[in-house]
């Protein structure tokens, strides 16, 4: 009788030791198999967001893992003028065992320094050169943000996207 507690005792608790182990690894180790799943694309990483630990998952509270990740496409630029460009973002965000991928456009304004989001219907009227710029409000951002990441990274490679076209 005691053999069987203690084997029943002993099965349960590698069942849950095996199913933390899993837990912890996909945590550390998405972001390292979404860049491999990318690396053969024109994506430049140029921001990790790793500053959200959970409640349910306790090894997050000592050291976070990477849950967020933003990529510029290299080949897909667009000189709207002298220092305001068009730039496409990848952002690919972890959610403790699902993924989502987001895509979308951002003025970059490297006078202002100031990032902008168009609608749909504003990159419309920006494709016909009917976009009011001036009129525009930029967006700023604090540092170690996704935001000035990306601003830093047009604003020192700007003349290298836009002649890679």
């Amino acid at each position: 009788m005691q053999i069987r507690t203690i084997m029943r005792i002993l099965v349960i608790t590698i069942i849950i030791i095996g199913y933390i182990s899993f837990l912890v690894w996909e945590d550390y180790s998405w972001n390292l198999r979404i860049k491999d799943k990318i690396k053969n694309q024109d994506l430049v990483l140029v921001y990790e967001q790793n500053n959200v630990s959970h409640l349910t998952r306790p090894w997050t509270w000592f050291r976070t893992p990477i849950m967020g990740l933003w990529y510029i496409d290299s080949k897909d630029f667009i000189n709207i003028s002298e220092n305001i460009l068009l730039c496409k973002v990848l952002r690919i965000q972890y959610h403790y065992s699902e993924t989502e991928y987001y895509e979308y456009y951002n003025l970059v304004n490297l006078n202002k320094f100031g990032l902008y989001f168009p609608s749909e219907e504003e990159l419309r009227l920006l494709a016909v050169n009917k976009l009011n710029i001036d009129g525009i409000e930029w967006n700023k951002f604090n540092d170690d943000t996704p935001g000035i990441a990306l601003l830093n990274y047009v604003s020192l490679n700007k003349y290298e996207l836009v002649n890679n076209q």
